[in-house]
């Protein structure tokens, strides 16, 4: 049992879109749920209580293997941070901005 979970904990790889740098669903085939709208909290991104920016790190079992996802989906350039840490660095400093119809009060949190 615990060897079948410790495998279950890596599946989180499965959703990164390397291309996005964003957690993404799948549809029947196993390609991205398109279109993908890093700000949209609702249709076809699946996303729940949250957005895809909230998403984003939501990895807290595996903080190095996430890290080693962002370096492999775009390396950073000597003496630059580490892309994982400029990402956060834009999720803390950006203007919080999402696409919905009604308003969620999620989303106003952001």
């Amino acid at each position: 049992v615990a060897e079948d979970l410790t495998i279950r904990t890596q599946r989180w790889r499965e959703s990164f879109d390397k291309e996005t740098m964003f957690f993404r669903g799948r549809d029947n085939s196993g390609a991205f749920l398109k279109p993908f709208d890093q700000y949209m909290w609702v249709g076809p991104s699946k996303y729940t209580e949250g957005g895809p920016w909230q998403y984003r790190f939501y990895v807290p079992f595996d903080g190095p293997g996430l890290r080693e996802m962002y370096e492999a989906a775009r390396p950073a350039g000597h003496g630059e941070p580490s892309r994982l840490c400029t990402v956060l660095h834009d999720a803390m400093t950006s203007v919080p901005a999402f696409h919905l119809d009604p308003a969620f009060h999620e989303a106003a949190e952001m």
